[in-house]
């Protein structure tokens, strides 16, 4: 946690509190983490029936599929927090991210294949 007053905020231009930079900066990030918390969670209980109801996929397949996503998920996690932390532009990452989130959400009804899920779930 990044604290009030620390060298920091003030190389980032935030030098106090009141300032009008530092309070719409955090409230857009607060806005961010709202509308972006927990897509890839959010998304996983709702796939599942998706692929039981529509797709006729046991609960084998699904739990693997799903199983699949997590392993790769954490495997990239620290990856991209580096990559994250190495790049200027973190708002064009963030854009990036949730635009590959929704289309991976509207390319889904399009597959049909076990692996051809599992391939876009894990992001490659």
């Amino acid at each position: 946690m990044v604290e009030i007053g620390s060298p920091l905020l003030e190389t980032a231009g935030f030098t106090s509190p009141a300032s009008g930079l530092f309070n719409r900066a955090w409230r857009a990030l607060d806005a961010l983490n709202f509308f972006l918390a927990d897509v890839r969670g959010g998304l996983g209980p709702y796939l599942a029936v998706y692929l039981l109801t529509l797709r006729n996929w046991n609960e084998a397949e699904i739990g693997l599929a799903m199983s699949i996503a997590a392993v790769f998920g954490i495997l990239t996690e620290t990856p991209a927090g580096a990559l994250t932390d190495a790049i200027r532009s973190k708002r064009a990452a963030v854009v990036i991210a949730a635009l590959a989130v929704t289309a991976g959400s509207l390319v889904l009804p399009l597959i049909s294949g076990f692996l051809c899920y599992c391939a876009l779930a894990s992001g490659g």
